[in-house]
């Protein structure tokens, strides 16, 4: 831990600004405030409680002129140390932030403060017939605002997306002092998703615009048992291959679910009784010993039951760390044995659940913090787990985030110039290094990736051409030739194309498999002008790798073929619509649906594009010469204006 003593210097403005009866600097104050949900622990000087929002764009401008650290906390349940105040500073309390401004059922918003608890917000949803989407199993004590910070996912990921794309709009305030109001709709790139996904090192949010959705008429909760892991996931492949998109699909291995002979159980979620007997046939078919359809009673019994799986390991030990990294479906099972034998080579008890739909990986590690000798064991065995994870071009994190503990880990998953290119986000839009600083990235270690090259004939052809021109037009001629369809993974239902390929030529392939596209397919251009203009603005949220190129001609390539991935920041987020200003993208790897699945999105283009200096700082970060389209050729009609910056004093 670093001290700052600046604080001390700006004390008597926080006070005047907070209130006293709103800062702490007492020694128990500061210890409860000192960690979270990992074993890191470390000491702020102050605890500011937020009562307001109005008060945050004064305060964070205040803390931004004395040069303080500061570390945003609700709940402080992270799981990897992000709400650690690591450079001491101040905890900046946002838990009194805890309105629900306005639910709207008519236009299915829901306005709430970030400090709202998440169940706190179904519960009164539910009263209305309605929800919101985002459900983590620690729903009953984790905030809006932590979820939307870390994306994190829970059980109707699979159908319904994780935090982010359930987010319409926030209030927040820039790790630059700048206080905007964002949606997800506006043109220009997603600046929302890449702020609010930072784990707060860019930016502290106030408020959020939620989707709610109406509760569904009808919903039925399977419990499938099986002796053995790759039955249990050889019934997922074929449930998600038939076109059943279930709203929940979750599993348990026999220590989490304490059924000894049963290597692996599945909670299946429906809405409906439609394909009810197509599941039962898969799971016949792969073996199932038990398959019981709950009663209502029941059902809440084994979701209250997946929910606290977590915190009832702790029955076996005095403490419980949980990992959370996510592979492709198809390795799901493979992933999990290697896994357990990581585990048992170093002699650690741990149950596992994870969200089988979407291949997020729980194993909750049960220890005795004061065994070092046992902590040592449970170091190793983590860091070959996450060596193993990233062999497979998985993510080491698909919701809890990375915090502390795994951004060491960060060296294994990215090579070093995209590390570089996300260290150098944060220089720009945090100089001082006050929000939240430390987390995320690793601070000395170096990649052992190698550096991504692009092995295309065409896009390489493109990659010199960008390093010898003075200026590049990116335009949808631009990739004419890179239009081929490179893979279609049938097992895990993604289809990796080059930007160039037409919309029409895609869908009309995936159709010959009966598959389709989550967009419109009488979109006139092609799956990259789709992307990078913005036509479908929640595109993003179906695309899980992204090859792009940067105007200094190196070829970058983020994500792969797991579907949850919040290991650093959400670049494949920030350059849907960015037009090209930003970055040449020329690759991506989509989800797709069985044909009539999924109602796709409609193209639709809302407001005006008007710079921010937020915009051009990151055009600094991604095309410091200009060589690419510029920002303010953006337009092509005006109808609002988008957000509302005030410059820091």
């Amino acid at each position: 831990m670093m001290i700052n003593n600046n604080f001390n210097k700006a004390k008597q403005k926080v006070i005047s600004l907070l209130g006293p009866e709103n800062v702490f600097c007492d020694s128990i104050s500061l210890l409860l405030n000192g960690f979270d949900g990992s074993p890191v622990k470390s000491v702020a000087q102050a605890v500011l409680n937020i009562n307001k929002p109005e008060v945050l764009w004064p305060l964070i401008n205040l803390l931004i002129k004395y040069k303080i650290p500061y570390t945003p906390r609700a709940c402080g349940t992270n799981h990897d140390g992000a709400a650690v105040p690591l450079k001491s500073g101040v905890i900046l309390n946002l838990k009194p932030l805890n309105k629900i401004e306005k639910i709207d059922t008519d236009k299915g918003v829901a306005i709430v403060q970030s400090g709202v608890i998440n169940q706190d917000l179904q519960e009164v949803l539910f009263e209305k017939g309605y929800f919101f989407a985002g459900d983590p199993a620690s729903g009953a004590f984790c905030t809006i605002g932590a979820n939307a910070a870390l994306n994190s996912g829970g059980a109707k990921t699979l159908k319904y997306g994780p935090t982010l794309a359930n987010v319409l709009a926030a209030d927040l305030i820039t790790s630059g002092g700048a206080l905007m109001h964002l949606e997800r709709n506006f043109q220009g790139p997603d600046l929302l998703s890449l702020l609010l996904k930072s784990e707060g090192t860019l930016c502290v949010i106030s408020r959020l615009w939620l989707k709610i959705l109406p509760l569904p008429k009808q919903k039925i909760t399977l419990q499938a048992d099986f002796k053995n892991l790759e039955e249990a996931m050889k019934s997922v492949e074929e449930i998600i291959a038939s076109g059943i998109v279930p709203s929940a699909l979750e599993a348990l291995d026999d220590i989490a679910l304490n059924t000894p002979g049963k290597e692996a159980s599945l909670l299946i979620e429906l809405e409906g009784e439609s394909s009810l007997e197509k599941v039962r046939k898969i799971c016949v078919k792969n073996k199932v010993l038990d398959f019981i359809i709950a009663q209502e009673n029941e059902a809440k019994a084994l979701w209250a039951k997946r929910k606290a799986a977590c915190s009832a390991l702790a029955r076996l030990n005095k403490a419980v760390i949980s990992l959370d990294p996510c592979v492709a479906r198809s390795d799901l099972a493979f992933a999990i044995k290697k896994i357990k034998r990581i585990l048992v080579s170093y002699k650690i008890q741990a149950g596992i659940v994870f969200h089988a739909g979407d291949g997020n990986i729980h194993p909750n590690i049960v220890y005795d913090p004061a065994n070092f000798y046992a902590n040592a064991q449970i170091n190793k065995a983590i860091k070959e787990i996450y060596a193993f994870i990233s062999s497979l071009g998985a993510s080491i994190s698909a919701e809890h985030g990375i915090g502390i503990e795994k951004r060491a880990a960060m060296a294994l998953m990215y090579d070093e110039k995209t590390l570089n290119l996300m260290r150098q986000i944060k220089k720009t839009l945090d100089p001082f290094n006050l929000a939240n600083p430390d987390k995320i990235l690793p601070l000395a270690t170096k990649s052992a990736k190698e550096p991504y090259a692009s092995k295309q004939k065409n896009i390489l052809a493109l990659q010199e051409q960008i390093k010898q021109a003075n200026e590049v037009k990116i335009k949808e001629t631009l990739l004419c030739e890179a239009k081929e369809i490179l893979e279609l993974d049938k097992k895990n239902w993604l289809v990796k194309v080059q930007a160039g390929c037409q919309v029409s030529e895609l869908e009309a392939f995936l159709n010959k498999h009966k598959m389709s596209l989550p967009i419109t397919s009488d979109f006139k251009g092609s799956i990259g002008k789709a992307f990078a203009d913005g036509d479908f603005k929640t595109m993003a949220d179906y695309v899980t790798e992204l090859e792009f190129i940067l105007p200094n001609g190196e070829v970058y390539n983020i994500g792969g073929k797991n579907i949850k991935n919040v290991a650093g920041y959400d670049i494949i987020r920030f350059l849907c619509g960015s037009k090209g200003a930003y970055a040449l993208i020329t690759a991506l790897t989509i989800r797709v649906f069985a044909v009539g699945a999924k109602e796709p999105l409609i193209a639709k283009k809302t407001g005006s594009f008007s710079p921010a200096s937020i915009h051009y700082a990151l055009k600094e970060v991604f095309d410091p010469n200009k060589k690419f389209n510029k920002l303010e050729d953006f337009n092509v009609f005006k109808l609002k204006k988008q957000s509302v910056e005030k410059p820091r004093f």
